[in-house]
């Protein structure tokens, strides 16, 4: 699987947008937005990984119904949907073995979270961002706008913290996949060894500086230097 969303990943930054002058040919592009901007979000990286799963033959489902029933509002439990899931083999029967969710930008997590940790399996969260800055990723005190990894603590604790919500995950992949200047920052965190929402912290706690337009990083594996 790492393979397969890094090449993904790799792939995601050499795609044009629409507001380029067209200098040769590519099957997708970031659509301009109604401003004139540039849309950037998860629904590319996941064409790109879908279509590096299909050169590689390995089976996989996208818009999967979860095998958990959820509550995201409050209201019924109900069956939620995973946005791709790769499967193995075993006894001539198709067996999940990776539930993955895509995301951009800084925002709610509380649903992908609560799938990613209630499904059985070795899964994975791959993250878009367009660019950060000091306070992006962590800050040990946080004062308005919470980082984006703050927010992954917070709704661990969140599922950790409720006996209500299932918990089968094995292991959490996390990729962060930072546009400008490129990094692919990637974490784990096992269910067996980081058991504790104050271990999954201390794991995951990034220090980081930003310089000059170049990032300095710490804390994660980090690939994609140049």
């Amino acid at each position: 699987m790492d393979t397969i969303i890094e090449k993904a990943v790799k792939n995601y930054r050499l795609i044009k947008n629409e507001t380029d002058t067209v200098k040769g040919a590519m099957g997708l592009i970031n659509p301009k937005t109604r401003s004139g901007g540039t849309r950037i979000s998860e629904q590319e990286l996941r064409v790109l990984f879908c279509a590096e799963l299909m050169k590689n033959d390995i089976p996989f489902s996208v818009e999967t119904p979860t095998l958990e029933e959820y509550s995201f509002t409050g209201a019924n439990r109900l069956s939620g949907n995973i946005d791709a899931c790769l499967y193995g083999f075993e006894g001539g029967n198709y067996v999940r073995k990776n539930n993955i969710e895509f995301k951009a930008h800084n925002t709610n997590y509380r649903s992908d979270f609560e799938k990613l940790m209630g499904e059985e399996g070795d899964n994975a969260f791959i993250h878009v961002l367009p660019h950060i800055d000091n306070g992006t990723l962590y800050r040990k005190e946080v004062k308005g706008r919470k980082p984006v990894i703050n927010k992954y603590l917070e709704e661990i604790r969140a599922v950790y913290s409720d006996p209500k919500k299932p918990k089968k995950f094995r292991s959490i992949t996390f990729y962060i996949c930072i546009l400008s200047p490129f990094r692919l920052i990637k974490n784990i965190i096992d269910k067996k060894s980081e058991d504790t929402p104050a271990k999954i912290e201390k794991k995951l706690a990034l220090k980081h500086s930003v310089k000059r337009g170049s990032s300095l990083l710490m804390g994660m594996k980090k690939t994609g230097k140049k």
